[in-house]
């Protein structure tokens, strides 16, 4: 941990194999730079059987930014899928997918 930086990190243990029967390790790391926050996730499979996951990241921003009444965008260096896979029983997916939200071009 550093005052820009902070790498968050969980191992199973017997309480997450009681919700998701997997060894695994899960690392999330964040680095604030100027005009922007860094995430950086990393999955290790520990488990000597194939690690069904996804990641599913849901960051909140304040809005409107600071309180500020301009108009706001979240813009992305490229295009986005708005498409996100459906979890079933058991925490895997099929492979269907379902519309999570809207995206408008700016």
């Amino acid at each position: 941990r550093r005052p820009d930086y902070v790498r968050l990190l969980l191992v199973d243990d017997a309480e997450t194999r009681a919700l998701y029967p997997f060894a695994f390790r899960f690392e999330v790391a964040f680095r604030l730079r100027k005009g922007a926050l860094d995430n950086n996730l990393f999955v290790t499979n520990t488990d000597p059987r194939p690690l069904p996951y996804a990641c599913g990241l849901h960051p909140a921003f304040r809005w409107p930014l600071a309180g500020s009444v301009a108009e706001h965008a979240i813009l992305f260096e490229k295009p986005e899928s708005p498409y996100v896979p459906i979890i079933g029983p058991g925490g895997t997916s099929d492979g269907r997918k379902r519309v999570l939200l809207t995206m408008t071009p700016v």
